[in-house]
């Protein structure tokens, strides 16, 4: 399963998977972060070999965003309330 976080601060919920996934808690799990900024989680992603993105989130991006993210193929995982949408 792909998960990808949508990140813009600290990343807690990004970074406690990535925790359980490497005592083995979880398994078959790859995560992906993107946010559109410059923040904790970004820079957690890129120290760790995580596949991070960030994208400009203007409203003339959207489209390049959206098929960034379909072409992926991620289940998206919303940073503040875990609710998968497929």
């Amino acid at each position: 399963m792909k998960i990808c976080f949508l990140a813009s601060g600290k990343g807690g919920n990004f970074k406690f998977l990535n925790l359980a996934k490497k005592l083995g808690i979880i398994s078959n799990v790859d995560l992906f972060l993107i946010a559109d900024r410059d923040c904790d989680s970004l820079e957690y992603a890129k120290k760790n070999k995580i596949f991070n993105k960030k994208i400009y989130s203007a409203p003339t991006n959207q489209d390049n965003n959206l098929k960034f993210l379909i072409s992926n193929e991620l289940n998206l995982t919303k940073q503040f309330g875990v609710k998968n949408y497929e």
